[in-house]
C-alpha cells in the first residue's frame, strides 16, 4: 500500500482520471499496481491474439477496455508470428542464430532461448497515431508498450499522440533476438529526442549462454558461491518527462503533475513524487496538507537494514555451503 497515494487520493476530484494505453496487453493489465487508483485511471489494452483477447475481455470493466488489434507502423493486415509461448508472439521473426546461443531459465528448467515457430497468421494492425482517431482518444497520459521488437517503429508512427503522454514504460532489448528489432539504445536516443528522461530500470532480465555449463547463482566452487550474472537480455524502461529538467521543455499543469507525481509512485519512483508534491503544495494547500501527513509517516531506521546485512554476513561467514544446503533439505 501507498501512503502517498492513499492520501492524495483523498483530495482528487471525482473526475480525474488517468488515462493508459497498454500495448501488448497478453497476461492483463497490473491490478495491484494501480489499484489504489482503480477509481481515477481509464485503461485501453491492445492484444492481437484472438485467444489471449478473449481471456482479457472477461476481465473488462468499465474503465478498462481492451482491443483485438496490434499496435505498428502501418495501418492494414500484417503478418503474425505466434510462438508456443505466446509473450514472445510478434510482427518479427526471431532469429533462431541467436537464441540458440543463449539459455533463460535456471538449471532445473533450463532451456535454450531458442522456442520454435508454431504458426504465422495475419492480423489487423493500427498506428498509435490511428488509435486516437479511431477510438477517440483525445490524450494518454501513460504508456505501457511491449511489443518484441516493434517498439521504435510503434513510437514513430505516434508523435501526435506521444506530445501529451508524460510517462512511458517499454520494453527493450539488449540482444536482438527479433529479426530488424530495435536496440536499447535506439530506443533511448529516440525518447530522449522526444523529451524524455530514462529514471529507471524496474525489470531487468538477463540471460547465460547455451556452451556454458554453469547457469546460475546455485553453482559452488570450492565451497564458494560462483558469482554468475549472465548477460544483460532485456529490460523495462520507466522514461518520464522531468518537469524539472530545463533542457527539455514541456508545458505542465497542475493536473499533469499531479499525474506525474502518482504514475511515478506506482513505479516506485517515491522521491521523485515528493519533489512534484512539494512543488505543488507551494500553489495549493490541500497538497500542502497532504504533503505533511505523509512525510510524518516515513520513519528513518538505518539499524534494520544493517541487522539483515550482518546476519547474511554471519551465515556466509560460518557456514560452509554444504551445511547451509544440508540444513534446508532438513527442514
Amino acid at each position: 500500500m501507498s501512503v502517498l497515494i492513499k492520501e492524495v487520493v483523498k483530495e482528487l476530484n471525482p473526475e480525474f482520471c488517468i488515462n493508459i494505453l497498454d500495448v501488448g496487453a497478453i497476461g492483463g493489465f497490473e491490478q495491484d499496481r494501480w489499484a489504489e487508483l482503480k477509481n481515477h485511471i481509464m485503461l485501453y489494452g491492445f492484444e492481437p491474439n484472438s485467444e489471449a483477447y478473449k481471456d482479457l475481455k472477461k476481465n473488462s470493466e468499465e474503465n478498462i477496455k481492451y482491443l483485438p488489434e496490434g499496435i505498428s507502423d502501418k495501418i492494414g493486415k500484417q503478418k503474425f508470428y505466434m510462438y508456443s509461448h505466446p509473450t514472445i508472439n510478434s510482427l518479427l521473426e526471431s532469429d533462431d542464430k541467436v537464441a540458440k546461443r543463449y539459455t533463460i531459465y535456471p538449471e532445473k528448467l533450463r532451456k535454450n532461448a531458442f522456442i520454435p515457430l508454431d504458426t504465422t497468421t495475419s492480423i489487423n494492425t493500427i498506428t498509435l497515431n490511428e488509435v486516437s482517431k479511431k477510438y477517440g482518444i483525445s490524450s494518454l497520459d501513460f504508456i505501457n508498450l511491449d511489443c518484441e521488437g516493434m517498439e521504435l517503429a510503434v513510437l514513430k508512427e505516434g508523435e501526435s499522440i506521444l506530445k501529451d503522454t508524460i510517462a512511458i514504460l517499454v520494453d527493450a532489448s539488449f540482444v536482438k533476438f527479433k529479426k530488424s528489432g530495435c536496440s536499447f539504445l535506439e530506443l533511448y536516443n529516440y525518447l530522449d529526442s522526444l523529451g524524455f528522461d530514462l529514471f529507471d530500470m524496474p525489470k531487468i532480465q538477463k540471460c547465460g549462454f547455451e556452451k556454458s555449463p554453469i547457469t546460475d547463482w546455485r553453482y559452488s566452487l570450492d565451497n564458494h558461491f560462483v558469482r554468475r550474472y549472465g548477460r544483460l537480455h532485456g529490460a523495462d524502461l520507466f522514461f518520464v518527462r522531468d518537469p524539472f529538467n530545463d533542457e527539455k521543455k514541456f508545458s505542465f499543469n497542475n493536473e499533469k503533475l499531479l499525474k506525474l507525481a502518482l504514475i511515478s509512485e506506482c513505479y516506485n519512483q517515491t522521491e521523485f513524487s515528493f519533489e512534484i508534491l512539494n512543488h505543488l503544495s507551494a500553489h495549493d494547500k490541500k497538497f500542502k496538507k497532504a504533503l505533511d501527513t505523509i512525510s510524518g509517516k516515513y520513519i528513518f531506521d538505518d539499524l534494520k537494514i544493517y541487522k539483515i546485512i550482518r546476519f547474511y554476513d554471519q551465515i556466509r561467514e560460518t557456514f560452509s555451503i554444504k551445511s547451509i544446503k544440508s540444513m534446508f533439505m532438513q527442514s
